[in-house]
């Protein structure tokens, strides 16, 4: 059996020396890593039966030249800072719980000091907030909000105003469907404001009749028959307003003719185009709603832009 063996041994030597001497193994690799080489035929080696006579010992790589893992960047003091924040706030939620779980005298003292700290940090906080508002005009945004009485009963009374003088300038291009049925409770109380709101803001309101009934307080209503169907109204709400308006597509040209409206402190809006040819009909509300609700929900539609009324 020995015998054999080494036969067989020195075959597989022979092999690898005539594999690496017709160039199947590249001498620069096995001079750039040595120790790759060695690994992968000692590994190869260990895999063969070597009977009972002999062992094999696994290369163990040079811890020397192992690769080490690549050291953590320096901190830098705002990460000091929010290392020292998340251990404070880490102490306080441990402190709570165990003064929440088991109130002893320490354990209550421990977390009112923690959470004395945390209200102090906090008022400091604010006090600078104020301070930095107060000295920068352009960040404070109660220029656009005023939060004192006085200064919110001036701007409610100068947007109210805005949106009235708005409605009026653009009442030639926009008109509104109110939307009802007989037994409907809310279209009740809704049908009178929706009356006097027509008058009051020289509007065209057209009631819209789901179900064939007449409305004493809007005289010119009709009765739906799928028109508000072919508009994409599926299963209209009652009571319901819907806004239309005018096409802003200019026949000749095919460009949207752009309208703008000055208001009360010189301040010029542009009004949202429609840009389909047979005019835009969306909804703006369901349920019974107040005079200025409505005035409000057809400025914001098409003079302001998503996030700009805030």
């Amino acid at each position: 059996m020995l015998p054999r063996l080494l036969v067989r041994l020195r075959s597989g030597a022979l092999a690898v020396l005539a594999a690496a001497t017709a160039g199947l193994i590249p001498a620069a690799t096995a001079a750039a890593a040595p120790a790759e080489a060695s690994s992968a035929a000692s590994a190869a080696y260990c895999e063969r039966d070597l009977g009972s006579w002999f062992y094999c010992s696994r290369t163990v790589p040079d811890p020397e030249v192992a690769e080490k893992p690549p050291e953590a960047a320096g901190s830098t003091k705002e990460d000091e800072e929010l290392a020292r924040f998340e251990t404070f706030k880490a102490e306080l939620d441990r402190a709570s719980k165990l003064a929440v779980w088991n109130p002893t005298p320490e354990n209550v003292e421990r977390f009112f000091v923690l959470q004395r700290a945390a209200l102090n940090q906090s008022s400091l906080f604010s006090d600078q907030y104020r301070r930095l508002v107060w000295g920068r005009p352009d960040l404070d945004y109660s220029l656009k909000r005023p939060v004192s009485e006085l200064g919110k009963r001036d701007w409610a009374e100068t947007r109210q105003a805005d949106r009235e003088l708005f409605l009026r300038k653009i009442s030639r291009d926009v008109g509104v469907f109110y939307v009802f049925r007989a037994n409907c409770s809310p279209c009740k109380v809704f049908s009178p404001i929706m009356r006097d709101f027509a008058n009051r803001y020289a509007l065209t309101v057209r009631g819209v009749s789901v179900d064939g009934s007449e409305n004493a307080y809007i005289s010119n209503a009709f009765v739906d028959h799928g028109q508000l169907r072919s508009w994409g109204i599926e299963n209209p709400a009652t009571p319901s307003i819907l806004l239309f308006q005018s096409s802003s597509v200019d026949p000749a040209s095919g460009a949207a003719r752009p309208t703008r409206v000055r208001l009360s402190d010189d301040r010029v809006v542009e009004v949202a185009p429609c840009l389909k040819p047979q005019g835009c009909l969306t909804y703006i509300g369901a349920g019974v709603m107040a005079q200025d609700d409505i005035v409000e929900r057809i400025y914001v539609m098409l003079a302001t832009r998503p996030g700009e009324d805030y």
